[in-house]
């Protein structure tokens, strides 16, 4: 930014919710002109802190940030899961729960998952839901596995809570459950 302003000032502001409106503003102008590539994520990290919702026509511009994806994720994060513009962003969420090319460590695809799960939960999509049940189905690894079971869940209607206790099913046995729930689901409204 610029030798006036601290950016590990702002960051702290913004967990703590002290950022001034001229603060967020200044953030913003430097989003939207060709911010420092180090400062990049923690600049988005302000605005998303910040809940600064006005300046939500800058988010997307970095959802296709292929120098960093950490970056990508942070504004489908801030649209998506904090801001709840999920339907508005649609489009972009169904590209990445498929996948990107550039996204090799899944780091947008994972919040694109549970983000994708939680829309769910207040409409119906038959790509969204097709895509969630074959990342459910077709990962190798647990965490991952864990990730798109628990966006099924979620887009099933399940609480938080009843997905940290699998009582009385095991592990596995749940997991199988929620496919089978999801599928049904598939059945009913995509035919």
């Amino acid at each position: 930014m610029t030798p006036e302003v601290d950016v590990d000032v702002l960051v702290e502001k913004a967990k703590d919710g002290t950022l001034k409106d001229g603060e967020i503003r200044r953030v913003a102008e430097v989003l939207s002109t060709t911010p420092p590539p180090d400062e990049v994520y923690r600049l988005l990290y302000v605005i998303a802190r910040s809940r600064a919702q006005s300046y939500e026509r800058l988010v997307p511009g970095f959802l296709w940030h292929r120098e960093d994806p950490t970056v990508a994720r942070l504004a489908l994060q801030t649209l998506c899961a904090f801001w709840g513009k999920g339907e508005q962003y649609l489009h972009e969420l169904r590209l990445f729960v498929k996948g990107v090319d550039w996204d090799s460590d899944d780091d947008v695809k994972g919040v694109a998952v549970s983000a994708a799960g939680e829309l769910l939960r207040k409409i119906t999509d038959c790509e969204l839901l097709n895509s969630l049940i074959d990342e459910a189905t077709s990962f190798d690894d647990d965490v991952n596995r864990r990730v798109a079971i628990e966006a099924l869940a979620r887009a099933l209607g399940d609480s938080y809570e009843a997905m940290a206790s699998f009582e009385p099913f095991t592990k596995s046995q749940w997991e199988d459950r929620v496919v089978k729930r999801a599928e049904a689901r598939r059945a009913k409204e995509c035919g």
